[in-house]
């Protein structure tokens, strides 16, 4: 393969959402969480996009502030009403006492935030700049939010307000083909939405509503709402690439899709293609009661009532049953835990008569376990679909060429194949000119296995060269084999509707496919390793254990991927086949479906499985007639991704769509290979 330039200028750009300050799911532990990942990411600067303070919870405590304040006026102006006229003082009037409170609150808020949110340097020693966006929706920011983060700035001086509703960021030093700065832009909502099903249908409106609106120049990505879901769109189908960041908060409630937690990386190059890390802290607020540190100094009996209210908040005839000692003693452990003021502060509400943790000290004071992902365990794979052997329009010369560069760019290990090798026959379509003529179902299946055998080769090639020339010695077999197995990609795939089209002539689908995949393989593995003077007994069972069909897979990492391609229309609704198919594979930690010929990823979490991924691949043709007809735009490529995870838990993902270029991009005439015939007779 053609060796490219490796020498590239990145910048990192890391993104929170939602910190809802002054609402009860605020947690100051998630912000130090966050900067620690953008930390080890090395960001160039942090963008905190929508949701910085909560407005409703705001507006609680500023009411309740301005009440009491009222109530010390009122008892101020009855005094003063007792009083001589001529020694009588001036009282404040209720119009000025709720500007001061206004003004007290607001400010009281910034400098929290100023003393929550870390500060962080960068390699060279200097303060990493932190942008802020807020976002109008009275169910977000609102006004209030505006005037914090003017104040934030004024008493940080690395923190900039950067506008409300939607901002633009430069990114320097990286420049587009026609010179100019690359940057992105960032829009949030201006009024609260209606609760979707549908984790994509607001941050689709927001952008594209924008697009009506703007008369500027389209950025190189949309960084879209601060709804708490997490999705990413490529370029292609779309005009520009779209993400959709977590909240960083406990979720309240579902006020449109609310479902995750944390932060992404935004890995921006002088390349198109935009990597994304999404770290995912859901988990650490599942089992956030488990990791409140034990208090120290506490008695057997303190420890035991610690442990009973960890496990959820009691009521004293809970404790007594769990405890099986008296109320009394139970009553004076309490007591005595909160005469020393042991850590954390246990309270209790009159209300439901409970005993609980303080909510104060779980917002300020609780702290989260932040794993580098060194330490986790990767599966790395590169998921298609739609690879229609046959058709005019697959970009043939890019699949073998450049995907095996990219695998080996991105260190994938694993390919995982959703279904529709092949064009098929069926409507017609030898007849209408669409695959090339003369190509029936053996000779696509064939076609279809050399293309995923020669991407799997060229991988094995790179990879097993490498490897051997840091060897000194001939490797004994068992070395070798396991060289070998670690070399070459699993392929992991299922069948499509295209595939199964035989099933009418009473024929297997890819009956052809994968014996003379693993034939071919096994053929170019061996004179490889003839031609390095090498030899394994047992090259095609080798192969055999590579080449898997099923629609569900256990991954090294112990993970569950599942693949679909279910028969159906693509919808409108960007989001809804692919939650459609999470939801029809329950058990999955990971679902790669394909058919619909448009890509998008979105993540949700449950409580079995924790963080879930949903990954929809695109298609390797540029179209068919019968989307042109459709009016169907496609998208071209295919889907990277990294999933790190411990315990079956995923805590980390990294994923980054590829395709070729519009110029890259080769359409073949129909009448092709009738000029390239007459060229060959001379007529």
């Amino acid at each position: 393969m053609a060796k490219r330039s490796r020498v590239r200028t990145t910048v990192r750009v890391g993104v929170i959402s939602r910190i809802d300050f002054m609402s009860a799911g605020y947690r100051r532990g998630l912000l130090e969480a966050a900067f620690e990942k953008f930390r080890l990411a090395d960001v160039r600067f942090i963008v905190i996009a929508g949701g910085l303070i909560s407005n409703r919870d705001f507006a609680r405590y500023r009411r309740t502030v301005e009440e009491q304040a009222k109530a010390e006026l009122r008892a101020s102006a009855a005094i003063e009403r007792e009083k001589p006229k001529d020694e009588r003082q001036p009282v404040e009037s209720s119009k000025d006492l709720r500007e001061r409170i206004r003004d007290a609150t607001l400010q009281c808020a910034a400098e929290k935030l100023a003393e929550a949110i870390p500060q962080m340097q960068d390699a060279s020693g200097k303060p990493v700049k932190i942008y802020i966006v807020t976002a109008p929706a009275l169910n977000y920011d609102g006004a209030p939010g505006t005037d914090i983060a003017e104040r934030l700035s004024m008493l940080r001086p690395e923190i900039f307000y950067w506008g409300r509703e939607d901002s633009r960021f430069p990114l320097q030093n990286l420049r587009r083909a026609d010179g100019s700065e690359k940057d992105f832009w960032l829009v949030q909502p201006v009024k609260a939405a209606w609760r979707s099903k549908y984790y994509s249908n607001r941050p689709d409106r927001l952008v594209e509503d924008k697009e009506m609106q703007t008369s500027q120049g389209l950025p190189d990505l949309w960084l879209s709402d601060c709804g708490a879901v997490f999705m990413m769109r490529p370029q292609g189908q779309l005009s520009r690439m779209r993400v959709s960041p977590p909240g960083l908060h406990r979720l309240q409630e579902v006020t449109t899709s609310e479902n995750q937690v944390g932060v992404c990386v935004l890995e921006f190059s002088d390349r198109d293609a935009v990597p994304v890390w999404m770290n995912a802290f859901k988990d650490f607020l599942a089992r956030e009661r488990s990791l409140i540190p034990a208090p120290e100094g506490a008695t057997a009996l303190q420890l035991a009532i610690f442990r009973q209210i960890a496990d959820h908040p009691s009521t004293i005839g809970m404790l007594e049953s769990a405890l099986h000692r008296s109320r009394k003693t139970i009553e004076a452990a309490l007591a005595d835990y909160a005469r020393v003021s042991r850590q954390p502060p246990i309270v209790f509400d009159e209300a439901s008569k409970k005993y609980d943790f303080a909510r104060a000290w779980m917002q300020e004071t609780m702290r989260y376990p932040v794993v580098d992902r060194a330490a986790l365990t990767v599966d790395r794979m590169v998921a298609f679909g739609c690879l229609h052997a046959g058709y005019l329009s697959t970009q043939y010369r890019w699949w073998v060429n450049r995907l095996p560069e990219l695998i080996l760019e991105n260190g994938a290990t694993i390919l995982v194949g959703c279904g529709d090798y092949i064009a098929g026959l069926k409507h017609n379509l030898h007849l209408r000119g669409e695959v090339f003529a003369g190509f029936n179902y053996t000779q696509q299946e064939k076609l279809a296995a050399r293309l995923v055998g020669s991407v799997m080769f060229k991988v094995f090639d790179a990879r097993l060269t490498k490897a051997l020339s840091s060897r000194q010695r001939r490797p004994s077999e068992a070395v070798l084999t396991a060289a070998v197995e670690a070399a070459l990609l699993e392929f992991l795939f299922f069948e499509g509707n295209h595939d199964k089209w035989l099933t009418d002539a009473g024929v297997d689908p890819l009956a052809t496919f994968e014996p003379h995949l693993v034939e071919y393989l096994t053929e170019k593995i061996e004179s490889y390793l003839r031609e390095k003077g090498l030899a394994l007994c047992d090259v095609a069972g080798i192969v055999r254990r590579h080449v898997v069909f099923a629609n569900e897979h256990r991954l090294p990492s112990g993970l569950v991927l599942g693949i679909n391609h279910p028969e159906m229309g693509r919808a409108q609704t960007s989001s809804l086949r692919t939650q459609h198919t999470m939801k029809a594979r329950p058990n999955c930690h990971i679902v790669a479906l394909a058919n619909f010929h448009e890509t998008i990823m979105i993540q949700e979490y449950n409580a079995e499985l924790g963080q879930r991924v949903g990954l929809q691949v695109g298609t390797v043709t540029s179209g068919t007639e019968f989307e042109d007809g459709k009016l169907k735009v496609v998208d071209t490529g295919v889907a990277f991704l990294d999933a790190y995870s411990s315990d079956g838990r995923i805590l980390v993902t990294r994923t980054v769509f590829e395709g070729p270029r519009p110029d890259e991009i080769e359409n073949r005439e129909r009448d092709e290979i009738f000029r390239d015939f007459l060229g060959k007779i001379g007529v």
